[in-house]
């Protein structure tokens, strides 16, 4: 019986193949494209009624099911952690590749410009993020990373160590940061405006420069810059470099 089964399976295997070969991904419905995706990782299952589960618990989409965390994904009968796993972080593979492809091409030489970088580049993200462009000094765009941490549930981090070994090993001495509000609600915390001029003082001590923190979220985006926030914090840092005495500086 169980031959029997194994042999059904490998003859659908075989067609799905055939039919991505002739016709590439775009041919196949979305839970097709799951099932095909699981084939390495699930050899000896049909994986047709985990591809439609996957995509029940996720809403639907394979951006849900690519965003999902790997124990959500865990749940699904049949499911491996290895495939979890891999499910889980196609959408970091995908912004990846795409961001590899428009690096050249990319110029963010103001506000205007780096916030419709980084809506594009939050579209996908269903969870609180930074991201750091890393910039040249005509605005081309060199690197985009993503930087955080997680300190609790709620809330994410700037990886603080992330931040000064990136901005280390490139020549770029400007940067924009952003993160996002999942929530939608565009609007600085106080934690974030804290940040912010923590963060402009890093950045000085560095010596580069935090050119804006956009905050991005569906229902619109806020930026430091604009509303003068960096340009008040970097003359504030500058006092304090110039009146503490030289023998304090460094204790």
């Amino acid at each position: 019986m169980s031959n029997k089964s194994d042999n059904i399976h490998a003859h659908h295997r075989e067609r799905m193949r055939k039919r991505i070969a002739k016709n590439g991904l775009d041919s196949l419905q979305d839970h097709e494209v799951l099932e095909y995706l699981l084939y390495p990782f699930i050899p000896r299952k049909d994986t047709n009624p985990i591809a439609h589960t996957l995509l029940d618990i996720a809403g639907g989409t394979l951006e849900g099911v690519f965003n999902s965390p790997v124990e959500m994904l865990m749940n699904v009968p049949n499911m491996t952690y290895s495939a979890s796993l891999f499910l889980a972080n196609l959408s970091q593979l995908i912004n990846r590749c795409n961001m590899q492809k428009l690096s050249d091409k990319v110029y963010l030489r103001n506000t205007e410009d780096a916030i419709k970088y980084f809506k594009a580049l939050f579209a996908e993200e269903l969870e609180e993020y930074f991201y750091m462009a890393l910039i040249a000094p005509d605005g081309r765009l060199v690197d985009t990373c993503k930087i955080s941490s997680y300190g609790d549930s709620n809330q994410c981090k700037l990886d603080i160590k992330r931040f000064i070994l990136k901005t280390a090993s490139t020549q770029a001495s400007h940067y924009f940061l952003a993160h996002n509000h999942p929530s939608g609600n565009p609007n600085p915390s106080l934690t974030d405006f804290e940040f912010t001029k923590w963060l402009v003082s890093l950045s000085k001590s560095l010596e580069t420069e935090l050119v804006d923190h956009i905050i991005v979220s569906r229902n619109g985006c806020f930026s430091f810059n604009r509303c003068g926030a960096l340009a008040d914090y970097a003359d504030e840092f500058k006092k304090f470099c110039r009146y503490i005495p030289i023998q304090d500086k460094y204790k």
